[in-house]
């Protein structure tokens, strides 16, 4: 990976602009909080631009209602959340979240190839990050994190 600093809190910003139209059109508003400084991550501009779009993506798609999306940071790590209501999920789907090819819903008819989760694992490994599942009563809050170094 080619790496910079990159301000992650920009990108998020780039990729949720990106979105505007989607949100418009399933009626999701996202709640966002993010530090009021820039927030910078020493890494590849293009990998983490694809992380978040990923993550995006796949919470406007899944998502029965709107979506949180945090930043964080602290003395050794940056932590980016994205959390939306996800009412069917199993504590099977939650297991197998990030295994390819597994949907969740397997009646689903072209909602995207099972592929987006497991790629957002290897590409959060490659920057040295890890990116975890964590249900929450209705919830689905996907955990990104990256050390600071």
């Amino acid at each position: 990976l080619a790496r910079e600093q990159v301000d992650i809190k920009e990108v998020i910003l780039e990729v949720l602009f990106s979105f505007y139209n989607e949100f418009e059109q399933r009626g999701i508003t996202p709640d966002i909080d993010m530090p009021e400084t820039s927030t910078y991550l020493y890494t590849d501009p293009s990998t983490l631009k694809r992380v978040i779009e990923n993550l995006i993506i796949n919470s406007i798609r899944h998502s029965t209602g709107d979506i949180d999306i945090h930043l964080t940071v602290t003395a050794s790590v940056i932590q980016f959340n994205i959390k939306n209501p996800a009412k069917k999920l199993s504590e099977e789907d939650i297991i197998h979240m990030f295994d390819p090819f597994y949907k969740a819903d397997q009646t689903r008819k072209g909602e995207g190839a099972g592929l987006g989760l497991p790629i957002t694992k290897s590409l959060m490994e490659k920057m040295e990050g890890t990116i975890q599942a964590e249900p929450l009563e209705d919830d689905l809050k996907i955990i990104c994190q990256w050390p600071i170094k």
